[in-house]
């Protein structure tokens, strides 16, 4: 149970510092109570690149956040070959399909993914549960 709070814990840090990149600058469009932890999961490498120059403050899509849950998973050495196809129509993304996959994420329909749509709280809560 504690191991599932420290990883659930690790994970809300990689939803808040979803704008930094690898560079180890914070964005400067983000919270100044979240800086902390921005830096930290920066530092251990959790954030994917493409991040470096978003918003902290707006909401997150579904293919962002599932691309923070992949990028942890890639740094604790837990993704494994993936050359499943997608089942999604609207999304062929490599870290989308290995969730799917792997059972963490699951789309809005059988076909759908939603990728560009907002995260729901119920979702991320979801990921952050399957992930740990």
């Amino acid at each position: 149970m504690k191991k599932k709070f420290v990883l659930g814990a690790l994970c809300v840090s990689m939803i808040l510092a979803s704008g930094i990149g690898a560079s180890a600058e914070v964005s400067e469009r983000h919270s100044q109570w979240a800086e902390e932890s921005l830096i930290s999961a920066d530092e251990a490498e959790l954030l994917p690149n493409f991040f470096a120059d978003r918003d902290l403050t707006a909401n997150i899509s579904r293919i962002d956040f599932c691309h923070l849950a992949y990028k942890m998973l890639e740094q604790k050495s837990l993704i494994s070959e993936n050359n499943v196809k997608s089942s999604f129509a609207d999304t062929d993304d490599k870290e989308v399909t290995f969730l799917a996959n792997s059972g963490i994420i699951n789309g809005r329909s059988e076909t759908e993914f939603a990728p560009n749509d907002d995260i729901t709280r119920e979702e991320a809560a979801v990921i952050l549960t399957n992930t740990a």
